[in-house]
């Protein structure tokens, strides 16, 4: 809050005084509160709503862009409290989404063009393969023959089906396809059920894979609390 000639408890009142006849807007309270007329409010609600399109035009394989990004761009300078209670207020007139820590116009989707479907689809299908030895990234990209210039685009599609739950990553290394972790999940709850306890190798078999990703696949029920550790074995949580 300024300095001003009024006392604080006054000032204060002509403050909310205003904020109720939608006259300003509040960013943040306490001793050093901020206050915003909603004129210029509007103008930096109108940046934003720009800025954000124009990143979809360059950008329309991303889900959108990161809130700290967004704050280093426009030319108004708020902090993180104040700028996040921007954002707040721009998804609450639904203007704008948040997902994943991404920002989007609410209308925003992530649409392919015919080769990117193409791309799409053909990594899809590396990972089905071998639903339970999936291919690195750099297999996948040796392949397809993504070279430099394509990179950026399948990272991109690589990040969207990691946002819609089609690829599932396991650790920093491994990427697996969604039907794999069901059908892992489904086979070690049966063998559960008729066996009090599974070993990593027995899993192993059971899934017909590696060591390698039947480990990543246990630390991701382990996480779930779907099961837990007894020893070298594992058993249902519950």
């Amino acid at each position: 809050m300024k300095k001003s000639s009024l006392k604080e408890t006054e000032l204060k009142k002509i403050l909310s005084k205003l904020e109720a006849v939608g006259k300003i807007i509040c960013l943040k309270e306490a001793n050093n509160s901020l206050w915003i007329h909603v004129d210029k409010f509007a103008e930096v609600e109108e940046q934003i709503l720009e800025f954000i399109a124009s990143y979809h035009q360059k950008n329309h394989l991303e889900p959108g862009i990161s809130k700290e990004e967004l704050r280093s761009k426009i030319k108004f300078n708020f902090d993180n409290q104040e700028f996040n209670k921007i954002i707040k207020i721009l998804i609450s007139k639904k203007l704008i989404k948040e997902k994943e820590n991404a920002l989007a116009l609410l209308d925003f989707e992530i649409s392919f063009n015919k080769s990117e479907k193409e791309l799409k689809d053909r990594i899809i299908k590396e990972f089905k393969i071998n639903l339970y030895t999936p291919p690195s990234s750099a297999e996948i990209k040796d392949k397809l023959d993504i070279d430099q210039q394509k990179e950026e685009k399948y990272n991109s599609i690589i990040n969207y089906l990691i946002l819609n739950d089609v690829i599932i990553r396991l650790n920093n290394e491994i990427l697996i396809h969604s039907q794999a972790v069901e059908g892992a999940e489904k086979l070690l709850k049966e063998y559960l059920e008729e066996n009090s306890a599974i070993e990593l190798g027995e899993f192993r078999d059971l899934i017909e894979s590696s060591r390698k990703y039947a480990l990543a696949l246990l630390k991701k029920f382990e996480k779930e609390r779907m099961i837990k550790k007894n020893g070298d074995k594992r058993v249902l949580f519950n």
